[in-house]
């Protein structure tokens, strides 16, 4: 008679993620929490690699932005015995820039990313947070300079830098002026050459 093998092996599973706050706009920090839970049958003796993405949805691709890693040593006491359990917690700056629009976004993070540990089911290693709204950066002027065209109309002294590297990037900022006043906007560079435009 055959006789059935149990097969003896760890399955990590990402219970939960959550953000604080659940609102921010591009380039400010958020804390991200998570939880991970041993449900398999044998422990994970590893040190094993949990990664931090910022997505458009709840699905980890390749169109997503790493924001950070961590060791799971950091939180968990190893080996983690099967029903073991450890919470994650870091804080993680939002990307400034980088052609991102503001919207809905998810954190996403993926428990042992580098799969390191054998594991009969890898899908549940990643998991999602409830979504945050992220908004453009505000350019705030605070301070009025001299007159310019009508009267009421004045112009501010500010400046944001952007980090361009390649052609196409671009660079999103929300400035709120008054009815009653004007914006000019002048681009420079460092780059011996190139080429910007403001839409």
């Amino acid at each position: 008679s055959v006789s059935p093998i149990d097969l003896l092996a760890p399955d990590l599973v990402v219970d939960s993620v959550s953000v604080t706050p659940g609102a921010a706009q591009f380039g400010e920090m958020v804390t991200v929490e998570w939880r991970v839970r041993n449900t398999g049958t044998a422990p994970v003796a590893d040190d094993l690699v949990d990664r931090i993405y910022l997505s458009t949805d709840a699905t980890l691709d390749g169109d997503d932005i790493l924001l950070d890693e961590v060791f799971a040593s950091t939180f968990a006491t190893l080996p983690l015995t099967p029903g073991g359990m450890y919470d994650g917690s870091v804080r993680v700056a939002l990307p400034a820039g980088d052609g991102l629009h503001e919207g809905d976004y998810f954190i996403l993070v993926a428990a042992d990313a580098t799969d390191e540990s054998f594991e009969p089911d890898e899908a549940n290693n990643v998991a999602a947070s409830p979504a945050i709204s992220v908004a453009l950066q505000d350019v705030a002027f605070p301070v009025p300079l001299s007159p310019l065209g009508p009267a009421g109309s004045l112009i501010y002294d500010g400046s944001v830098a952007g980090a361009f590297e390649v052609e196409g990037d671009v660079d999103g900022y929300t400035i709120r002026l008054d009815p009653n006043q004007h914006i000019a906007v002048t681009l420079t560079s460092t780059a011996d050459s190139w080429r910007g435009r403001v839409d």
